[in-house]
């Protein structure tokens, strides 16, 4: 088996027919699976795929286990020489997978790699980054500070905002939206780390590679539309939760100082959080007050 494609699914019955269509009618010749892992969905998703997809393998959950561990559920099934982690929010719209295959043949020692990814409008999303550091936490994706400062030097170093993304280049990690890992890769480092529910896993997973010697690739001649915040909205009070809990995990495991330093730093976290959940409900609020007028 050439590739693996696991996708996992919550609620995703507006995307998933789209996502699991743009791979089958890609014209691609490769020896390929697909198992979806659906988190207990309460829409119609399983339906659908059981439906439209019947040679699919579906693995149903009767509780929502975290994007993590149901990767890892799907990585286990997985027969593949490559493993492709895909959001079902995303479409493919161009490129080969034989040649992407070819590339990471070439380069053995290429663990991850992860193609470009777009917008719905075309704009290329910044799914290649460095390693977080202390100032990501103010020069990050979302920030205010990169909104004010877009053409910061702290923006451009995590961001990677200067560069060509027409280019295939050895980066720090990619988006898990799509993400294509090597067998023998996640063998060697053993999967996705549980600790993380969802948010955070791909910096993680792609740090623990390159730790190992293993190498990332940016690989933008593959590409997809992302349709951001199709499976859970970022700006909902359950994200910013989760997303808070994993930035913290992840500086727990990776960049933790000493016991005063960390203390600041949960606390700037958790800051962050109260701050960002706050501004959702009032923005909540005022949209049901404009909707009752």
């Amino acid at each position: 088996m050439d590739i693996s494609v696991v996708i996992v699914t919550y609620n995703c019955e507006a995307f998933i027919k789209r996502c699991i269509d743009s791979l089958l009618f890609s014209g691609s010749r490769l020896d390929l699976e697909i198992i979806v892992v659906d988190n207990a969905s309460c829409d119609t998703t399983v339906k659908l795929l059981r439906t439209e997809f019947p040679k699919i393998k579906v693995i149903q959950n009767t509780k929502n286990l975290g994007f993590t561990k149901a990767n890892n559920q799907g990585i286990k099934e997985a027969k593949g020489r490559y493993v492709f982690i895909l959001n079902p929010d995303t479409e493919l719209l161009g490129g080969s997978l034989e040649e992407m295959i070819r590339f990471l043949d070439r380069n053995p020692k290429s663990g991850i790699l992860g193609p470009k990814l777009l917008d719905r409008d075309g704009k290329i999303q910044l799914s290649c980054r460095a390693f977080p550091s202390y100032s990501t936490a103010f020069f990050n994706r979302y920030s205010l500070l990169t909104r004010i400062f877009p053409r910061s030097k702290y923006v451009d170093r995590y961001l990677k905002t200067s560069w060509s993304h027409s280019d295939i280049q050895e980066v720090d990690w990619v988006s898990g939206a799509a993400i294509v890992i090597r067998k023998e890769c996640l063998e060697d480092i053993g999967g996705f780390d549980e600790g993380f529910f969802i948010y955070c896993e791909d910096t993680d997973i792609c740090k623990r590679a390159k730790d190992k010697g293993w190498k990332v690739f940016y690989y933008p001649q593959l590409y997809f539309t992302h349709f951001i915040g199709g499976t859970l909205k970022h700006t909902s009070l359950l994200a910013i939760f989760w997303h808070h809990r994993s930035m913290w995990h992840y500086y727990k495991k990776h960049l933790k100082v000493n016991i005063l330093w960390d203390a600041l730093v949960f606390a700037i976290i958790a800051m962050r959080a109260i701050l960002l959940s706050c501004a959702s409900l009032i923005r909540n609020l005022c949209v049901l007050n404009k909707n009752k007028k």
